[in-house]
């Protein structure tokens, strides 16, 4: 694992909670799909839950999730909810009754020699702490 341990952000009615954020693994099964990252990516895997805190009934799109990578940022490829399971048909848009949360695996193919900086869903952005970084990677 790149960094461990629970990291919360909390905006705009959203609390985001970074429970890890690992390198690999490198292929995902969505039904009877088999996906791998293009040449010169690898998967890192974001495992967030996502907790609507506002008074009201929302929806929150799972696209919105993004790793820096410079001044650009990197969406989530796939949102799943388990890293062993197949996750076929996963909906990257949830309505979350107010206080409900929901536990979800977010995949993005991201360049092999680098590690992002931040993660951000939504109006949430996480500073990445790392505790276990690969010796030869860059933060880009």
């Amino acid at each position: 694992m790149l960094c461990e341990g629970t990291v919360t952000s909390e905006s705009d009615g959203w609390q985001l909670q970074l429970m890890d954020l690992r390198d690999g693994p490198n292929m995902h099964r969505q039904g009877n799909l088999v996906l791998f990252p293009e040449n010169g990516a690898k998967f890192l895997w974001a495992h967030v839950i996502l907790k609507n805190t506002a008074p009201m009934r929302r929806s929150f799109d799972f696209k919105t999730c993004v790793l820096d990578f410079g001044q650009y940022g990197i969406p989530a490829s796939m949102i799943a909810w388990s890293l062993h399971m197949t996750n076929y048909g996963m909906a990257t848009r949830n309505d979350y009754d107010s206080g409900e949360d929901r536990e979800r695996y977010l995949g993005f193919a991201y360049p092999v020699e680098y590690l992002p900086r931040v993660l951000a869903c939504g109006p949430n952005v996480i500073k990445l702490q790392y505790t276990n970084p690969p010796p030869t990677a860059r933060r880009e």
